[in-house]
């Protein structure tokens, strides 16, 4: 498109209106994937793994928990490898890991960037048996 006008200011006002408007007219879609989730209540000090996969095309890891006790110290453990193999070997090396506690007051979400090949989320309960547990996590764009 040229831009045609009487004067510099009035040239650069439109183009950028135009240029704005083409912009925001582009819709953004986020896509999501669901690595695993669990409502199976925990033991003291039990433990709920995910299945580990492949993280690309994603950008972020993302968890809620919801639990009606505490997790124990960094219970909650987002995991990533860089194995080329991560999947098919059955050994993964799980190097890298984002690690919280998590306090039963509330619910709460985590989300951390992908940085490794596979990814996969492990929760570790505290000194309590839970009576209410949810936790979801996934892979997301952006």
């Amino acid at each position: 498109m040229i831009c045609r006008a009487k004067s510099f200011f009035a040239v650069l006002f439109f183009c950028l209106v135009f240029a704005f408007t083409a912009f925001a007219a582009t819709p953004v879609t986020q896509t999501r994937y669901l690595i695993g989730r669990t409502t199976t209540n925990l033991a003291n000090g039990g433990i709920w793994t995910s299945a580990a996969t492949y993280t690309e095309p994603y950008g972020r890891i993302v968890v809620m928990v919801k639990a009606s006790h505490d997790s124990a110290a960094n219970g909650v453990s987002i995991e990533q490898s860089g194995d080329e193999d991560c999947l098919t070997n059955g050994s993964a090396n799980w190097d890298y890991a984002s690690q919280y506690s998590y306090t039963a007051t509330a619910g709460a979400a985590y989300s951390v960037e992908v940085v490794g090949k596979c990814a996969r989320v492990k929760y570790t309960n505290g000194g309590t048996t839970t009576t209410t547990l949810r936790i979801y996590s996934g892979l997301k764009t952006f």
